[in-house]
């Protein structure tokens, strides 16, 4: 095995770099989208074999809520700031209308990425004994346990927020889960509209018995 011994061996020879100017943007990549680039690192951890199924599921999970994130402080301000007419241009040169139609085009492509690994991976839990159901796929006994559930635990922690002019419109919390609703007045037929806030103590999973 030969080694290599770097204290005696000759220098390479010089490279010629084409001249920099050190004024241009080029010389900067764009901080956001330095940041999807980030997050798309952590999806990919999502794909890696060798990283533990659940583990996987986790870093799926971590890149979704980056991205929830992102968009609502960093996309939010560049939104502001293009709604406003800024023009002024970054440090890599781009304004801030650039930016958001770069972010959307990487951020779309992600999403895509993201659902596409979902099915993936639930395809791979479920030959673990880990399955996902639906509507579709529970049982009688699946559905009484989870009407016993709902009444008891959902139910009693629900509050409707009625949408009409008489009412401000109701406040929707930042990344909260919310059903828009098209009811209908028992006496008059009259529609109705309303927001279902679902609470966050409302687990988005539940955990049906084994099958016996």
């Amino acid at each position: 095995m030969t080694q290599a011994d770097f204290l005696h061996s000759p220098f390479p020879a010089a490279t010629e770099l084409a001249p920099l100017d050190l004024t241009s943007s080029q010389r900067f990549y764009n901080r956001e989208l330095s940041w999807l680039g980030f997050n798309w690192r952590v999806l990919e951890e999502a794909e890696n074999p060798r990283v533990p199924l659940l583990e996987r599921v986790r870093f799926l999970s971590i890149s979704a809520n980056n991205l929830d994130e992102f968009y609502t402080v960093r996309v939010a301000g560049l939104r502001e700031l293009a709604n406003n007419g800024n023009t002024t241009p970054a440090a890599d040169g781009l304004i801030p209308a650039e930016q958001l139609a770069l972010i959307n085009d990487d951020a779309r492509c992600l999403l895509q990425s993201q659902q596409r690994i979902f099915e993936g991976l639930k395809t791979e839990m479920n030959a673990a004994g880990i399955s996902i159901l639906d509507r579709k796929t529970v049982t009688d006994e699946d559905r009484s346990f989870l009407s016993e559930t709902f009444l008891n635990k959902v139910f009693p922690v629900l509050s409707p927020l009625a949408i009409d002019p008489a009412h401000p419109f109701p406040f929707i919390p930042n990344t909260g889960f919310v059903l828009a609703l098209q009811l209908e007045r028992r006496r008059d037929k009259r529609p109705l509209q309303a927001l279902l806030p679902i609470p966050a103590q409302v687990s988005r999973f539940i955990a049906l018995p084994a099958e016996t």
